[in-house]
C-alpha cells in the first residue's frame, strides 16, 4: 500500500470507548468516524456558568513520524451543554496522552443564584487511534 500526504493528517485521539469517560464533571466520548475522530465533551457540574476549555493530545508512542507530536484545540463549553471537537485524520495505532482542561468564564455567580461553584472540568487519559 502506498503512503500519501494524507498520513500526515493523523489525529491524536482515541478508538471508541465502551463507555463514556467521566472525570471531574466532564463526560467525554471518543467517536471514530470516516476521515477522523469526534471528541464529545459534556459539562455535568450543574453550575450555570460557561467554561473555556482546551483539548490537548501528545503523541506517546506508535507511528510517531506520521502524527503531529502535539495537538491543541480550544473550545467553549456552555453550562449543561455538549461541545464537539473535530479531529481529521486516519487511524495509525498510535498512543496519545489526552488532557481536557477548563476554566470558568467570569467571577462566581452570587450564592443566591448558583450555590457554591465547583471545580472546573478536567479529563486526563491515554488513548489509541
Amino acid at each position: 500500500m502506498k503512503r500519501t500526504a494524507a498520513a500526515a493528517l493523523v489525529i491524536p485521539a482515541a478508538l471508541a470507548l465502551a463507555a463514556p469517560a467521566h472525570a471531574s464533571d466532564l463526560n467525554v466520548i471518543f467517536q471514530p468516524g470516516f476521515g477522523g475522530m469526534t471528541v464529545i465533551v459534556t459539562e455535568t457540574t450543574g453550575y450555570p456558568q460557561q467554561q473555556n476549555c482546551s483539548y490537548t493530545s501528545v503523541s506517546a508512542g506508535g507511528l510517531a513520524s506520521l502524527v503531529p507530536p502535539t495537538v491543541r484545540k480550544p473550545f467553549t463549553l456552555p453550562p449543561g451543554q455538549t461541545a464537539q471537537i473535530q479531529l481529521p485524520g486516519i487511524p495509525t495505532g498510535s498512543t496519545f496522552s489526552v488532557q481536557i482542561s477548563c476554566d470558568w468564564v467570569g467571577p462566581p455567580l452570587p450564592k443566591a443564584q448558583a450555590g457554591d461553584r465547583p471545580s472546573p472540568g478536567r479529563f486526563d487519559g491515554v488513548q489509541s487511534y
